[in-house]
């Protein structure tokens, strides 16, 4: 706030605090006439607007998106593990990025129906280091999700299913080698399969920042900025607040 308060344009960390913290910033955005993006680098790669733009034709309905992003993390020293600083844990760290594809993914006016999620705790700082559980969306979609830092492997998948067919996904934060294209495979059927790759030009992350430079003055775009990052904190709070009622009752 103070930095759109004082005329300057705001790329936030993410997960933010929470929905209503989020909304005082953007509101300071608007209110300064400032861009507004969170810093979430896989949108940005060519590979996502392609995905979209094929869903209707490749999946149909999208009535399902199942995501997963895990890795290892033993420093107990780390920000992560600490809940003061960061208190929603892996499902603030790893988690935004499931909210998020199923923001991207899914049709875009769903709203939340219901919510079922669960966390474990490390046992020696408390820290939330996995999480999993399942959104129900007004249209009878729905995204399950996990995420965690006690993975021995780095697990990025995703799959979009409907009734054409399904996208999968095993790396949609396109955390690839440059000398490896984003690709994304198409199965129908039983054994109907092809993969299909999406070149950048670019990383992800000098991509976010050149579409950051470009968003500066363009009304629509910085609407679009704000909703997806809200909606995603939206459905990142829901998570963490079902996953705490959860811990409650057992």
């Amino acid at each position: 706030m103070a930095a759109a308060n004082s005329g300057k344009h705001v790329l936030g960390e993410k997960p933010f605090a929470n929905l209503t913290s989020l909304k005082r910033i953007t509101a300071a955005c608007r209110d300064n006439g400032v861009g507004f993006m969170d810093g979430t680098h896989f949108v940005h790669h060519p590979r996502t607007a392609h995905i979209k733009s094929m869903i209707p034709e490749q999946v149909g309905w999208p009535w399902s998106v199942d995501s997963a992003f895990q890795f290892g993390l033993t420093d107990l020293n780390n920000i992560r593990m600490i809940p003061a600083l960061e208190p929603y844990g892996a499902i603030g760290d790893a988690g935004w990025y499931n909210m998020r594809t199923a923001v991207e993914y899914l049709s875009p006016e769903v709203e939340i129906s219901s919510v079922d999620a669960y966390l474990r705790r490390q046992s020696q700082t408390n820290a939330a280091v996995s999480g999993s559980g399942v959104i129900v969306f007004n249209d009878g979609s729905t995204t399950t999700w996990n995420c965690g830092f006690e993975s021995g492997a780095g697990i990025m998948d995703l799959r979009i299913s409907g009734a054409r067919g399904v996208i999968k996904l095993d790396d949609f934060l396109s955390q690839r080698p440059k000398d490896r294209p984003a690709d994304y495979e198409y199965r129908q059927g039983w054994n109907n399969s092809k993969q299909i790759e999406v070149a950048a030009a670019k990383p992800e992350a000098a991509l976010m920042f050149e579409d950051f430079a470009a968003m500066v003055g363009d009304p629509e775009w910085l609407e679009s900025s704000i909703r997806a990052s809200e909606r995603t904190q939206e459905w990142l709070d829901a998570i963490w607040n079902s996953a705490i009622e959860n811990e409650g009752i057992r």
